[in-house]
């Protein structure tokens, strides 16, 4: 069990149905691969017809 929590949270978000976005989001499939891949955050937290950039929050 792990005993210590991230000192920081994300989310990305994809208008598609469903409870996963992984197989129904292109945009999402590939920004969760590469994130898992390099441990970089896309660049856009939103996969879908609104599109939000960090800096824009």
């Amino acid at each position: 069990m792990c005993t210590q929590a991230s000192s920081r949270a994300e989310l990305l978000v994809a208008d598609v149905t469903g409870h996963t976005a992984y197989f129904n989001s292109a945009c999402a499939r590939q920004a969760e691969t590469d994130y898992l891949i390099t441990g970089e955050l896309p660049a856009s937290d939103h996969c879908g017809h609104r599109v939000w950039t960090r800096s824009g929050l």
